[in-house]
């Protein structure tokens, strides 16, 4: 029955996924990441519980857990992208670095788990993602709310009345000439 975890995991992950945008939309970025680490943090706690609960719940708090985790990070991503697309700016740069930080983790996440549970057990190596999503509970909303500030901010257009001329802010007088 153990393997069925990560079928409960994906199912609730790419469930999740295809509502993010409503969820998004309902709730607003911010509260949707808050959310979404909230889930994954109780969903890791809950698999990690899971062995000291009593025999008959065990299978029911992991399987639980899962769910939650695949629920709460299902979101982490689409929300993280859109908010760095409406920040503005060089954001081709900015979604490189996201998109790179990401496959990182793909391919450095399982490998490292796998050792640290090689070397010491595999609920420690799990204890690894449910810190990591205890960050995104913690950090996730003020990163969102700084990045949706730089959207917000009015954009500034500049112009340069003749060749030479520094660019100013357009609706502001150009310096006059020597």
């Amino acid at each position: 029955m153990a393997p069925l975890a990560y079928t409960i995991f994906s199912v609730a992950m790419t469930t999740f996924r295809l509502l993010g945008d409503p969820i998004r939309g309902r709730l607003g970025s911010v509260r949707t990441i808050q959310l979404a680490g909230v889930f994954a943090t109780l969903g890791y706690v809950l698999v990690l519980g899971s062995p000291y609960v009593g025999e008959s719940l065990r299978v029911v708090c992991a399987w639980t857990g899962w769910a939650l985790a695949g629920v709460g990070l299902a979101t982490v991503v689409p929300v993280l992208f859109s908010a760095v697309g409406a920040a503005g700016g060089r954001v081709g740069r900015a979604l490189a670095m996201v998109t790179a930080f990401g496959y990182s983790g793909l391919l450095l996440g399982p490998a490292v788990l796998g050792f640290v549970a090689e070397h010491a057990s595999l609920q420690v190596a799990l204890v690894i993602p449910a810190v990591l999503a205890a960050v995104v509970t913690l950090t996730g909303s003020p990163a969102i709310r700084s990045l949706l500030r730089l959207s917000a901010a009015p954009a500034v257009v500049l112009s340069a009345a003749r060749p030479g001329d520094e660019p100013v802010p357009d609706g502001e007088a150009q310096p006059a000439r020597d």
